[in-house]
């Protein structure tokens, strides 16, 4: 089967939706099937085994260019596979122009943030919704009323994760996010600073936080305001295989986030 796989995220920009996208274009191509992403991110990714097409666009917005690019090439493609954020108007674009769509949404709106889905899905025609918990699909059809929503949920590999740990070493925290405001890191910093007052100061502890993005100094000095450094480290953007040295290390791993549509980071 000819699979094209829509996501204005992708790889290099690391994050949920990106990392899926990618694993899912790898999976599938394992299986035999021919695949290819199309993306508005810039840039390459270190990981040459997926076809990317990338699309010119503006601040997110894609391109005339970008547009008449997939009105030529997606009607060769059997399956359209949109991958859409609260805001995705390249995979939206895919799904509206493709006979056979399927959008898999990956947030969870905010109750405060007026989301159009109704106007989406609209726009998008006869595409079919799905979600990757059922915590998103719960929304959708309240918003969608009448329309099938069904759960796709985000694939892992727990054969991957899986390590023992050391019983050595002080009691380890880990915690893994993209450092935006909606992951609520800072709320973890406050938890930390609580956690270290409950536990008496001659138990050592230590608590790293990996990840980048645009909060990134803000943490980092919100860290050092509260007299966290000798304990909480920032290791930044880590690689898959960094991510699970650092797992096998842990006793417990926090997330903050109150908008996680899937928490993949957790499991």
């Amino acid at each position: 089967m000819k699979v094209a796989l829509v996501s204005d995220c992708y790889l290099p920009r690391l994050g949920g939706i990106e990392l899926q996208v990618h694993d899912l274009a790898a999976e599938l191509i394992r299986a035999g099937h021919e695949v290819t992403v199309f993306t508005t991110t810039d840039g390459s990714s270190a990981a040459g085994d997926v076809p990317v097409v990338r699309l010119p666009a503006v601040r997110g917005i894609p391109l005339p260019a970008a547009v008449q690019h997939l009105h030529s090439h997606l009607e060769s493609f059997d399956v359209v596979h949109a991958h859409s954020s609260l805001i995705s108007p390249l995979a939206w674009r895919a799904a509206r122009m493709a006979e056979n769509a399927i959008i898999t949404m990956h947030s969870l709106p905010s109750p405060s943030m007026p989301w159009p889905a109704t106007q989406i899905d609209r726009y998008v025609g006869g595409a079919r919704w799905t979600a990757v918990s059922q915590a998103v699909a719960t929304v959708l059809r309240q918003a969608l009323t009448g329309r099938s929503v069904e759960v796709l949920h985000n694939g892992i590999d727990p054969a991957f994760w899986r390590r023992s740990r050391s019983a050595t070493g002080p009691m380890t925290i880990v915690s893994t996010m993209r450092l935006t405001r909606r992951k609520r890191p800072i709320a973890l910093l406050r938890t930390l600073e609580a956690v270290r007052d409950l536990v008496p100061g001659h138990v050592p502890l230590r608590a790293s936080i990996a990840g980048s993005g645009p909060q990134a100094r803000a943490v980092a000095g919100e860290s050092r305001r509260r007299g966290l450094s000798g304990w909480v480290d920032f290791p930044g953007r880590l690689t898959r295989y960094e991510i699970r040295g650092l797992y096998a290390s842990a006793d417990l791993y926090l997330a903050p986030a109150e908008l996680e549509s899937f928490g993949i980071a957790a499991l």
